[in-house]
């Protein structure tokens, strides 16, 4: 065990810092490889907020959210599931209540200030998120303190810890010489310095670095590199409790962020409609579409309202990445949730879908302007707003990139819309010129568009000052990472119709 002052003096530890007599804090804020992005952002949302940002980046978000795979189980059956999974694998009693103290839709909306959606008058959207949803919430931060024999782990490590993962072999770096199965060790992500794989340090390490809590080696130090398989390190003593929950009740749920799962109800998929998501991959969005239309066609056959024959309704759901290695992941979730007769994956660059000449004549399937009711364009960006985060690395010419690819992306959707149809556009990014400057962008050029209202609103109202009227803002969906009564990751969500001529 080392003393914990002699462990301060030594170290360059970027988020653990002594604050009085035997008080410490763990708050930090996300660094930004390249300034230029950070000066980028400060223009827009100011020094102050970017700080709030900056501070929350570092954290982990306030849920997990778990998307029920409706065709493999409803929720209360996967609420047993999950609380038997974590009476059987989860050692801590303490975490055991945690994690099955769980939260639900309507529970999130009441956590919302100023939640101002008690008079919508259409609860349909509200009601179906919360029967397809569980949420378990995150506690902590809280405040171990780094006293034991030290390890020190990449970057990608470091911030899967902080969601809640164990430590694997092929995650460790370096470490103390003497370690032993069994020993505690406290556990750091190094910032800004290469650290050799199998590296051993004496007493403490030099470099620049972040803490992420304490657990126990299930290794001797010596076996930690002659492994690329099973976890190393066991994590007990951490900076935030959150479920582990990967490789879990794969065929039952899902885990996805709310703004995700928000994004495919704005898009209001139905029987009969001609759906595509745009930029598929992972399939997340692909698959909860046609977890949607699978509920409605059961309801449609207990309900024998509407349609007598199901087969006769023609739902088509396009899922499209233009990377076939991408594609084919997206077929394997959509095999995994027993969704597949429902999707068309294909190998596309969305970016060329009406252009004719672009278009490969053997094609069967042709790709019209007018001929889609739902356009889902979730297109590829910068990822500013994914947390948990020490470290940005994006170039700000990785951000202009990004926003004017996405503006390819946009003419096509617009182009491949039927009147009367609707079309949501998403980033994972705090970025305003890929959010509402790109919607001012779509408005101005597209007059037959037209922004809508999204049901329920629970976020934020766009950034002023970026293109957009102040109606116009209270039309978006901004989920500021600072924002602490939702605290998910930055996102951003427009939902429009293309109005009839």
């Amino acid at each position: 065990m080392k003393d914990l002052n002699h462990v301060l003096n030594e170290m360059k530890i970027m988020n653990f810092k002594k604050i009085g007599d035997d008080e410490y804090t763990n708050e930090c804020l996300m660094e930004f490889k390249d300034i230029e992005v950070l000066n980028h952002l400060i223009k827009y949302y100011g020094k102050e907020h970017m700080e709030r940002i900056q501070k929350s980046m570092t954290q982990t978000f306030l849920y997990t959210t778990i998307r029920v795979n409706t065709m493999n189980t409803n929720k209360d059956k996967l609420l047993i599931d999950l609380s038997n999974h974590f009476k059987t694998n989860e050692k801590s009693i303490e975490n055991q209540e945690i994690f099955t103290n769980f939260k639900s839709f309507n529970d999130i909306l009441n956590n919302i200030e100023n939640n101002n959606n008690d008079n919508d008058n259409n609860d349909e959207i509200k009601n179906q998120i919360s029967k397809d949803t569980i949420f378990i919430k995150t506690i902590g931060p809280l405040i171990p303190k780094p006293i034991y024999p030290q390890i020190i782990v990449d970057l990608i490590c470091g911030e899967a810890v902080l969601r809640g993962s164990n430590i694997f072999s092929i995650g460790v770096l370096g470490s103390n010489k003497y370690i032993k199965k069994g020993n505690m060790v406290s556990v750091f992500v190094t910032i800004d310095s290469r650290v050799s794989k199998g590296e051993i340090f004496e007493d403490c390490f030099k470099e620049k670095c972040a803490f992420i809590g304490n657990g126990i080696s299930l290794l001797d130090r010596d076996d930690y590199h002659q492994t690329r398989v099973g976890v190393a390190i066991e994590m007990t003593e951490r900076l935030y409790v959150c479920p582990p929950l990967n490789s879990v009740l794969e065929d039952k749920m899902f885990l996805q962020h709310l703004p995700s799962i928000y994004t495919v109800y704005q898009l209001e998929p139905k029987l009969g409609d001609k759906i595509i998501d745009m930029c598929a991959a992972p399939g997340g969005k692909t698959t909860l579409i046609a977890s949607l239309i699978q509920q409605f066609e059961i309801n449609n056959n207990q309900n024998n309202q509407k349609y007598q024959n199901n087969n006769e309704i023609k739902t088509e759901i396009f899922a499209l990445d233009k990377n076939k290695g991408k594609v084919k992941k997206i077929i394997d979730l959509c095999k995994r949730l027993s969704l597949d007769k429902y999707v068309t994956c294909l190998a596309k660059d969305s970016s060329k879908l009406t252009k004719e000449n672009q278009q490969d004549p053997l094609d069967k399937i042709r790709f019209q302007s007018n001929s889609f009711d739902k356009v889902l364009l979730d297109g590829p960006c910068s990822g500013l707003g994914s947390r948990p985060r020490l470290i940005e690395s994006s170039s700000l010419v990785d951000l202009t990139n990004s926003s004017e690819f996405q503006k390819k992306l946009i003419d096509q959707a617009v182009s491949l819309l039927k009147p009367g149809g609707i079309l949501v556009y998403s980033t994972c990014s705090i970025n305003p010129e890929e959010n509402e400057l790109n919607v001012s962008y779509l408005l101005n050029n597209y007059p037959e568009m037209k922004l809508i209202p999204q049901i329920p609103h629970i976020s934020q109202p766009g950034l002023p000052n970026c293109g957009l009227t102040e109606q116009q803002c209270k039309l978006v969906s901004r989920f500021d990472p600072s924002d602490s009564n939702i605290g998910t990751i930055g996102f951003f969500i427009a939902k429009f119709t293309k109005i009839k001529n």
